[in-house]
Formats: C-alpha cells, structure tokens, sequence
C-alpha cells in the first residue's frame, strides 16, 4: 500500500509539473505574440478655406492593390477585460512631400482623436494584439 501511494505521489507531482511548465509556455507564447507599437496623431491644418487633416508618411502603407491605408490602435472589450488591437483604416492622399501627407477631413473614416501606429516590432495585421511604449 505504502508503494503504491508513494507511486501515485510521484505521478501527480509529475502531471502538475508539466501542467505548470505548459501553463508558462502558453503565457510566453502568447506574449510574444503582441507587437510594441509607437503611435502619432493626426493634426488639422487649414489652408484657405479647405482643412486637412495631416499625417507623417511613416505612418502609411499600401496593400497588394496600391491602395494606402493607416494602423490605427482601438480598444477591444471582451470577457476578459480590454485589450489594444490595431485595425486597418483605408485613406485617401489629397498631396504629399516628403515628410507628410495631406488626407481629406471630409473623409468621415479618421478624427483629430485617432491613435495612428507609427512603427511596430512586429509585423502587423487587421486585428494584431498591439501594446503601447512609453
């Protein structure tokens, strides 16, 4: 009897070892999954009388299609609690230079308020788990 408890111990000792060594792995792992991401703003300038809204040119990219698009941060709610997540916002490039484009207010999909994703450690996607720095 004394030898079978003795083995039943060591069995569990051994299943609750690997169960926390999984439990850690799948906290790394999913860690490693979210993107430190720098963010900016979108400012409004006004020329005459047309506003616009002006954004850094590190901040765009362009899809297989050429088509120009932003990273903007948005909060998930979930049972979980919250979350930042990235999603993609197509815009329109009304001018540029070389350090800054010039996209239409009229254009309803952006605000002054958007959080815009500057530069990522990760490679980014609609819907990428993302963390803020400092």
């Amino acid at each position: 009897m004394y030898d079978m408890n003795k083995k039943y111990a060591a069995a569990l000792a051994a299943f609750f070892s690997v169960m926390y060594v999984l439990t850690f792995a799948e906290h790394y792992c999913e860690a490693a999954k979210i993107a430190n991401v720098d963010t900016c703003t979108i400012e409004r300038q006004k020329l005459g009388e047309r506003s616009y809204y002006c954004i850094t040119l590190d901040a765009v990219h362009k899809d297989a299609r050429d088509n120009t698009f932003v990273y903007l941060v948005k909060e998930k709610h979930s049972i979980l609690g919250n979350e930042l997540v990235c999603t993609m916002r197509y815009i329109d490039i009304l001018a540029k230079d070389d350090a800054y484009a010039a996209l239409n207010t009229d254009d309803s999909s952006l605000t002054e308020s958007d959080l815009v994703i500057l530069h990522s450690d990760r490679e980014l996607s609609q819907g990428s788990k993302i963390r803020l720095l400092e």
